[in-house]
């Protein structure tokens, strides 16, 4: 059974003609004519009533046009879908900004080359002054950045990664044995935060916040790149407020007790939305999940 016999069937029926159905189809009369009989026979039915006035549809071919237009729309569906999987692309280039990206990285690409070893996956680390730059140049196809980083509006924005935001502080540092501290607590020692780029504005909004909490302004030390802060921090310089994760040796991460929880989020920044895309994004959410609900 020919299911472009079906596409012709209806057009019959909405024009009511076989030489209408047959120009509207982009094919003989003669040949429409041979379609309808080869899917009356095929279906052992009469769906037309062919008279001097015109073709009209019989009660079973009336029937059959519900069916025959849902046939239709899937068979363009599954034509859509596998042209769109044809023209994806083969490489993915992935970029990111920090180690929480990193590791986020670390444990999606594993499972989606699982399912898609055909695709060359390309890492990239840029900096978040180079970050949004890179995606708009088209140098990069998906970006792992904190939610404002890269302010670009016809971009697509996916969350995949959130994370409590605990206190980092060194090894040796006064509170490094404690399992939990309160931010008042907090206070009394440097916050470094990250002041680069694309993150200025971030960075900003974070140190008002910090001293509305009670910080003073002589208090906020400020590093150029992830790899100075997690320096500076383990150089005992000051403590500062990262993601739940995985980090060098030397910073120890301390939960923080608060009444609101104080959460991270890395969302993925696309140019494009393929299939591929979508199922890498998919990906890295998942790992997430995993790590957050082993």
């Amino acid at each position: 059974m020919k299911l472009e016999r079906f596409a012709y069937f209806l057009a019959v029926a909405q024009t009511g003609s076989i030489t209408l159905g047959a120009q509207k189809s982009f094919i003989t009369q003669t040949a429409m004519s041979q379609q309808m009989a080869a899917l009356e026979a095929e279906l052992g039915l009469t769906l037309l009533t062919r008279s001097k006035s015109g073709t009209s549809l019989t009660e079973a071919g009336q029937a059959l046009v519900p069916m025959a237009e849902r046939l239709v729309q899937c068979y363009q569906a599954i034509e859509t879908f596998a042209d769109a999987q044809r023209h994806q692309p083969r490489t993915l280039t992935i970029a990111y900004t920090g180690p929480m990206e990193q590791q986020l990285l670390l444990r999606a690409i594993p499972a989606f080359r699982v399912h898609h070893p055909e695709v060359e996956l390309r890492v990239r680390q840029l900096s978040m002054a180079r970050i949004g730059t890179a995606l708009e140049a088209g140098d990069c196809d998906i970006a792992l950045a904190i939610p404002g980083e890269i302010p670009l509006q016809q971009m697509k924005h996916v969350t995949v990664m959130e994370r409590p935001i605990c206190a980092a502080v060194a090894s040796s540092h006064p509170l490094a044995g404690k399992n939990s501290v309160t931010l008042p607590e907090l206070t009394h020692f440097p916050v470094i935060l990250l002041q680069a780029g694309a993150n200025r504005r971030a960075s900003s909004q974070i140190a008002r916040w910090l001293m509305g909490l009670g910080w003073t302004k002589d208090a906020l030390r400020f590093a150029d790149t992830i790899e100075d802060q997690l320096l500076m921090i383990n150089l005992n310089q000051g403590i500062s407020f990262m993601p739940q994760g995985s980090y060098p040796v030397g910073i120890r991460l301390i939960p923080i007790v608060s009444d609101t929880p104080i959460l991270h989020h890395t969302e993925a920044v696309m140019r494009q939305t393929t299939p591929l895309h979508l199922q890498f994004v998919e990906q890295l959410r998942q790992a997430d999940m995993a790590e957050r609900h082993p």
